[in-house]
């Protein structure tokens, strides 16, 4: 479980996040790749954020990650909620 101070969490490895008029950090990991047979169907881009900046997205959504375009495919939130996981694929 995370501790209240979300700060701690973000200040090592986030990245410059933005959405509309939301802006704030998160946490990108390198892409997965899906794979069905022996081709690869696509990247899969997963970005962990503050719920309270970020949580509300939806599916299709426009969203900047360090100058890079994606587009929002599933938002989930993490254990108490605080934090969300966002997947992406690339634009």
């Amino acid at each position: 479980m995370i501790g209240d101070d979300l700060n701690v969490f973000f200040e090592d490895f986030a990245v410059p996040v933005s959405a509309g008029q939301i802006s704030g950090k998160g946490i990108l990991d390198a892409p997965t790749l899906r794979l069905g047979d022996a081709d690869v169907l696509s990247n899969e881009y997963l970005l962990t954020v503050r719920t309270a900046d970020f949580g509300e997205l939806t599916y299709g959504a426009s969203i900047t990650v360090e100058g890079r375009s994606y587009r929002v495919r599933e938002v989930r939130q993490v254990d108490d909620g605080k934090l969300s996981e966002i997947s992406l694929s690339k634009v």
